[in-house]
């Protein structure tokens, strides 16, 4: 949160313009409006922790991510061109933040291992088509249960991205609850 408020004030003082601001740290009453007014049109820009990467219907023509685990990647991607406006197509960019000691800011929330498989699973790409995407989850989770991640987690977290249900549903597999079981 704290990397996110202060890009949030870069960015704002080099546009010298108004940039939303989300987080878990923002009340829900104002994050709600924050997100209503992102909507309506009211803010060029935002700036995010996770908290838009799943249950939060927002569409942005272009999207930069830092580094993350890859299904948190496509999660934050599925922000960018989500209403499908014709004549648009959205651009997703990853980054790698670092702070002045060049520490990654990703290596404070994410697992290594996953950070590690992501990078090398992405190398060997500079850019990717949206029918890509599935192939390079597969080979990324197949990768991942060879790491030592639990198999029926690594395999819940792969049925929920193959068939997109991120928020959990009765006797469906749920992100949420897959990364709860990892411990």
């Amino acid at each position: 949160i704290a990397s996110a408020q202060q890009l949030h004030e870069m960015i704002t003082k080099a546009l010298g313009e108004k940039v939303v601001f989300l987080s878990t740290g923002v009340t829900p009453k104002e994050r709600l409006k924050r997100i209503e007014d992102l909507k309506a049109g009211r803010y060029r820009f935002a700036v995010s922790t996770q908290l838009i990467e799943a249950g939060v219907d927002i569409d942005f023509h272009i999207v930069y991510r830092d580094l993350a685990p890859l299904d948190s990647l496509v999660q934050a991607a599925g922000r960018c061109n989500r209403h499908l406006k014709p004549g648009h197509r959205g651009q997703f960019h990853i980054v790698h933040w670092v702070d002045e000691q060049t520490r990654s800011f990703a290596h404070l929330i994410y697992d290594p291992v996953l950070l590690d498989r992501t990078q090398k699973h992405l190398k060997s790409h500079a850019c990717l088509r949206e029918p890509e995407f599935l192939a390079l989850l597969g080979n990324y989770f197949q990768d991942i249960w060879k790491t030592g991640i639990a198999w029926d987690v690594a395999n819940a977290l792969w049925e929920a991205i193959r068939t997109l249900r991120f928020d959990g549903q009765k006797d469906k597999p749920c992100i949420l609850c897959s990364r709860d079981a990892a411990g």
